[in-house]
């Protein structure tokens, strides 16, 4: 059996604060196509990501005191064979 996933970050709701992200795998995972990487069946795999989070440093302001962010990670999963 092989599956395949996607990493979903969502920053809600959008714009409340100036947050940037980036999700960079810690090392090279096949892909399977459209943004999905292949993970085997099987054996135990572990597969290592580092989310990183700014503050866009050229956005600043009052505006922002008292405000919340939520930052959602998805991971969605299909079987393909």
């Amino acid at each position: 059996m092989l599956l395949k996933y996607k990493i979903e970050i969502s920053i809600e709701p959008e714009g409340e604060l100036p947050l940037l992200s980036t999700l960079t795998p810690d090392d090279s995972y096949a892909a399977a196509g459209g943004g999905w990487i292949f993970l085997g069946m099987g054996s135990p795999v572990s597969h290592l990501y580092t989310l990183t989070i700014v503050w866009d440093s050229g956005t600043t302001g009052s505006e922002y005191s008292e405000k919340e962010q939520s930052i959602k990670i998805t991971i969605n999963a299909e079987q393909i064979d």
